[in-house]
């Protein structure tokens, strides 16, 4: 934006209104520059959400798999913060059995 195709005007402006029209110029200029990206996975690990996609099954089933050890699973974290995580290639040779 050249300072020429824009003016405002700051003599009587509210100030909560003023910077009001401040954010919303700055986020005009910011938006087509910013890059969207997505997590970089090189360790080929999939998130519970991810497998029940791959695999089209519910939750349960999920839950059920892993507590049966039909699927295997890695835990990262202790506690609250723990998180369950599935091998990608170990995934894909469960959906090459399924299709089979």
């Amino acid at each position: 934006m050249s300072a020429e195709s824009k003016q405002i005007q700051f003599i009587g402006i509210d100030p909560t209104e003023l910077i009001q029209q401040l954010k919303t110029s700055l986020i005009a200029e910011i938006i087509p520059h910013l890059e969207i990206k997505k997590p970089n996975n090189d360790l080929g690990l999939l998130s519970r959400n991810e497998v029940m996609n791959l695999l089209n099954i519910s939750s349960s089933t999920l839950s059920r798999w892993q507590k049966d050890n039909v699927i295997p699973f890695i835990k990262i974290g202790e506690g609250e913060s723990c998180k369950v995580f599935f091998k990608r290639s170990e995934i894909e040779t469960m959906l090459n059995i399924k299709s089979n």
